[in-house]
């Protein structure tokens, strides 16, 4: 801002506009971050070390998946899937699958 009178917006609107489309989401003992081509997971062990998982996705298919609807469909799904299947490996790496099936263990509704 070189004087009083320039505005915020006017400072904004002069900066190139850089499209960083990356998300994330959280995990068991640790975090997801997903961009246009691949995604990575970070997860605590059981060993107190940080386990660093990357992988690329696969390019989508043209045509009628373009379509606004089939597109948000195939994207949902898409979310839905992965999530669970990333949610699923974090808590493998953290080590919270290791459930022993005893009758001490089990609740009024397992047994």
């Amino acid at each position: 801002m070189d004087s009083p009178d320039t505005r915020i917006s006017d400072v904004i609107r002069s900066k190139p506009v850089v499209d960083n489309a990356v998300g994330g989401q959280a995990v068991m003992e640790g975090v997801m971050m997903r961009g246009k081509k691949g995604y990575a997971v970070a997860c605590r062990t059981t060993s107190n070390t940080i386990a660093i998982q990357k992988k690329e996705l696969a390019k989508l298919p043209t045509g009628v998946l373009k379509w606004p609807v089939i597109r948000g469909i195939r994207a949902f799904v898409d979310s839905l899937v992965m999530g669970m299947k990333i949610m699923t490996d974090s808590a493998e790496l953290a080590g919270l699958t290791d459930f022993e099936d005893d009758e001490e263990n089990q609740s009024k509704f397992d047994k």
